[in-house]
């Protein structure tokens, strides 16, 4: 499972261009060689409610994406969790959460989602200068910091291309 998260260290691996800041995502370019490469089998969506919006008041989730499921928990409304099976039902019309095979389903989605939740050991402030030791490094983060991620990631590609400008 790949992110567009994962398009800014494929860019700047394929530049050859050293990585000055802590991102989120990794580089697409073991996957491209087709090694077998470990890789992500999960996704973490989150969204939280606002008030800018009246229609969407209350309507904060996280959500579990794997390769065939996605199970939404929504966080202000009970008794409205989603479940789809993504093969079966690919434009999701299907809602499982109430049936045998939803229940039967649930427990493991809920506990990888419980799982990707979790502080991870290795995780470290966006934008914070990389010590390069060449270890794979990947943060989550909700949609408040993705902004501040987006600058500085601006701010450190423009060094970049300062620094190796012809």
């Amino acid at each position: 499972m790949v992110q567009t998260i994962d398009l800014a260290p494929t860019i700047l691996e394929l530049a050859r261009v050293g990585d000055p800041v802590e991102r989120q995502g990794r580089s697409l370019l073991p996957l491209l060689g087709g090694d077998g490469v470990p890789w992500r089998q999960s996704i973490l969506v989150e969204y939280r409610s606002d008030t800018v919006f009246p229609r969407i008041r209350d309507m904060g989730y996280q959500a579990v994406r794997t390769a065939r499921h996605k199970y939404i928990h929504y966080l202000e409304l009970p008794g409205m969790d989603e479940l789809y099976d993504l093969e079966a039902d690919p434009y999701e019309m299907s809602n499982l959460i109430g049936t045998s095979q939803g229940q039967a389903l649930l427990p493991a989605l809920q506990a990888e989602l419980a799982h990707l939740q979790q502080p991870r050991p290795d995780a470290v402030v966006l934008g914070q200068r990389r010590e390069d030791d060449g270890a794979d490094r990947h943060v989550d983060a909700d949609a408040e910091g993705v902004g501040a991620a987006d600058d500085l990631e601006q701010a450190a590609l423009g060094e970049l291309l300062d620094q190796h400008a012809v």
